[in-house]
Formats: structure tokens, sequence, C-alpha cells
């Protein structure tokens, strides 16, 4: 459990016999929006009632839904979340999740106010008679309402139950012109491994194609494990060399950001975003107070997917708990409880992973050094004349290997049989295993050659030899 989370329920007036609940929804973000459709989905005789900052959606940025978001679902025979659900993965934009839930909530019947900041709780049925029996602030991470709830629990208690920065992380947001091929996200992830400061790109995340526009989406995750300071582009750039500026208290990094993109985007790139922020985790230390309830990221902030993906299943609790309980205050008492164990299980989840790509990290940065890896140009085309054996060689000619048999040309010399040996469990693995096989493929049987998992197959690693 995680220790510190606080319950403080004040005496919460009944409703009326058989009034509909009223709810307000501060933050129509994707948190918000689904736990207000899920709930008139569940009530359909509840008011409830979002207000946004907001006017338009904007952010257009590629987004991963993890699965878990998706579990227990209320009401489970909803055809409409069904839908919606399979509609979101496996990858969409963050403004089409907004925009997609923004309409069918107006559809069923959700009040929206956009255009409108909220800074302080809206009041409630026990403060004013019109007041609403729950408010729920999705406000996200830096919440101000969150920052209230504990001003009001008194000057010894702190914002979070629970917080601990991991390091920092790299966002690259970007639409590359044109489509982007099946399977190119791999051969992204792979190209990105080989980048060469504190850390390795580890999440790459293309969204589906836009037909009008002519461009494909794109967010690129990398954790550093060191704590860099923050940065950020002040509004999104066309071109690549706009970003120089960006970058000028960390020229490395900015460095392997622009080879990246000049060189798998060769097509160009626009509206580019960089951020460098602290990649970190919270608990608040009030979630729920008396008619008020934090949710998503303003009670449980997690990086990357996660934070969304735990945020709707928080969502899909509250809604469970209003649904089948007598009074907002059993509801609340329910729901506290699984927050609680839900946010453990969250925390255990962030902090497992981080150790697995921190050993990563670490493995691939001794691996690198014991091979003795060449600058990020020359990772992927090592010039032919230093190829042993092939220094006054013509490129154009066809040879035949004196392993395989196979005929090749120097200028695409790879794909010979296997030089190294089946690795079948875990002692027969070193430091390099870990950087050819990555985040994904690590545990899986593999040649201690290429880090191939098939068994058939050429070896992407080895060179052929002349006769």
């Amino acid at each position: 459990m995680v220790s510190g989370s606080r319950l403080l329920l004040r005496k919460i007036p009944c409703a009326a016999k058989d009034a509909p609940l009223r709810v307000t929804v501060v933050g129509a973000g994707p948190v918000g929006l689904w736990f207000a459709l899920c709930l008139k989905l569940a009530m359909p005789s509840a008011r409830v009632v979002c207000h946004e900052k907001r006017e338009t959606y904007g952010r257009s940025h590629a987004l991963r839904i993890a699965d878990m978001a998706f579990e227990d679902m209320v009401p489970e025979d909803s055809a409409l979340l069904t839908s919606l659900s399979a509609e979101f993965r496996p990858r969409t934009k963050t403004a089409t999740v907004e925009s997609r839930l923004k309409e069918e909530a107006l559809r069923a019947g959700v009040v929206m106010n956009l255009g409108r900041a909220v800074e302080a709780f809206p009041p409630t049925a026990g403060e004013e008679e019109e007041g609403a029996d729950l408010v729920v602030a999705c406000d996200g991470a830096r919440s101000v309402l969150r920052a209230q709830l504990v001003r009001e629990c008194g000057a010894t208690v702190p914002e979070f139950a629970v917080e601990k920065r991991l390091g920092s992380l790299l966002q690259i947001k970007f639409q590359a012109l044109g489509s982007i091929e099946a399977g190119r996200h791999n051969k992204l992830s792979e190209f990105a491994d080989s980048l060469a400061y504190s850390s390795q790109f580890f999440r790459v995340l293309p969204s589906k194609y836009d037909p009008v526009e002519r461009r494909t989406p794109i967010t690129i995750f990398s954790l550093l494990l060191e704590e860099v300071e923050a940065i950020s582009t002040a509004e999104a750039v066309d071109n690549v060399e706009a970003l120089k500026a960006a970058f000028a208290s960390h020229p490395k990094i900015g460095r392997d950001v622009k080879t990246l993109l000049e060189s798998e985007f060769p097509d160009g790139v626009s509206k580019l975003r960089v951020s460098v922020l602290p990649a970190r985790y919270h608990v608040a230390s009030v979630v729920t107070q008396g008619q008020r309830v934090l949710l998503g990221d303003a009670a449980m902030g997690l990086p990357l997917e996660k934070g969304l993906g735990f945020g709707w299943r928080a969502a899909n609790a509250l809604v469970r708990c209003l649904a089948s309980c007598g009074s907002v205050r059993e509801a609340l008492l329910v729901y506290h409880a699984h927050f609680e164990s839900l946010a453990s299980e969250a925390i255990n989840l962030v902090i497992s992973d981080f150790a697995r790509y921190q050993q990563l990290v670490k493995t691939a940065s001794v691996a690198r050094t014991l091979v003795n890896t060449v600058s990020l140009g020359l990772a992927h085309s090592v010039a032919a004349s230093k190829v042993r054996g092939y220094r006054s060689a013509p490129l154009d000619v066809d040879y035949e290997c004196a392993r395989c048999a196979r005929t090749y040309r120097l200028d695409s010399n790879t794909g010979c049989a296997h030089s190294g040996a089946w690795h079948s469990q875990y002692g027969d693995c070193g430091v390099n295993c870990a950087l050819k096989l990555g985040s994904k493929r690590i545990g899986m049987q593999h040649w201690g050659c290429c880090g191939a998992t098939e068994t058939n197959g050429v070896c992407s690693a080895s060179k052929h030899q002349p006769k």
C-alpha cells in the first residue's frame, strides 16, 4: 500500500430522495472526458458538467494507450466504449482521443464549458444549495486544485505522499512529411538505440498517417538517467536547424537529435517540438476530501502512457463506485481503498520498468566501450575501404563467400551464416546481448552474434569472407 495517502471525508449531505447526482468535472482532458462519458452512460440521470480552460484541442502528438486503460469499463456491455477502445488502439493522436470523447460526451448529455479556467474548487452541495454532489479534479500533474486541498489540510501536510525523480525525459514530437511504412517504428527504435549519450531511446510512437495533411505524427521518448536541466522549444518549428538555440546548454543531445531526424526523415519534418523534462512519479497526499476527489495526473502522475492507463482505470473504478453505492460518501470510501491498491501497483510497475531500463542503459554503455563503437554517422555505414581484406577491391563485383557459398558485393556485405552460439539460457549471455536485443526482446532465446531470435536465417552481423 502507498503509505501517507489520506482519506478526509467531512460530513457529506444526503441528496434528496431520487434526486439525480450532480457532478462537476474540472479539466476536460483524456481522463476527465473519459470519466464524464462513462459516468453519464452508467447513470443517465446524472447531471455532469465539465469545465476546460482550452477552447480547442490542438495536441496532435502520437499516443499509445495501454491495454490496462480498458479494464473493468463501466458500463461493461457498452457498445460505444468497446468501439472507442478498438478505435484508440494500438496508436492514435491525443487530439483524436480528446475530440472523439468530447463528441460522444456531448451526445450523451454532458454539459461542456470550454475556455473557462478554474482556479479554485467549484462549490459543493455542502457549501451551496445548488452546488455539486461531487467535484472531480482532473487538472493535470501541476494541479492547482490539489494544492488547494493540501492548504486546507494545514501547513504540516505535504503535497505528495510519494514523490520520486527518476532522471530526465527527452520528448521529440513532430510530423514527418509523408507516410511511415509498416514496421518503420522498429527500424527507428534500433537506429535510435545507437545514440551515444547518457541513455538510449526506448520508445518510438508513430501515429496514423493523415491523408489530408499528408503527414504522420510521431513522438519519440528517451530516458536520461542523469538529471538534465529542463529545456523546451518555445513554439513548434518547421526545420531541424531551429533546434540549435533550444539545445545551447546541451549541444551533445542537440547533435544526436539533429542526426536522428535528418538521417531517418530526409523528406523533412514540421511542427517540431523538443523538450527535456523531469521524469518522475507522484501520488497526492490528499486524494479525497469531503465531496472532492482528485483523478488522473492530479492524483497520481506516472511517466509515459502509464499515467493515462492508470488514470482511466481509476476513472472506471470511481464510476463503478458511484453507480453501485448508495451515497457519495460510501462511494468515496470504497474508491479510496481501491485507489490505494491501484497506486501501489502503479508505483511497483514504474520502479521495475525503470530498473530494467537502467540496467539496459548501463549494459549497453559497457558494451559500447568494449566493442569501441564508432561515431553515430559511421555506426551504420563503415567505409568499404576499411573492411578487412578489401582495402583496394572494387565494390561493384560479385564475390563468392568461403563460408556460406553465397554471392555478395562489398557494398552490401552482410547476411552470412551465424558465427556465434545459440543462447538458450541466461548463463549464455553477456553485456552485448542487452545491447543487441533491446528492451522489447530481452529474455528471448537468440543468436549471440547478432541477437536474432529466429533459429533459421542469416546473420545480420556476420560478413562474408573471400575465398
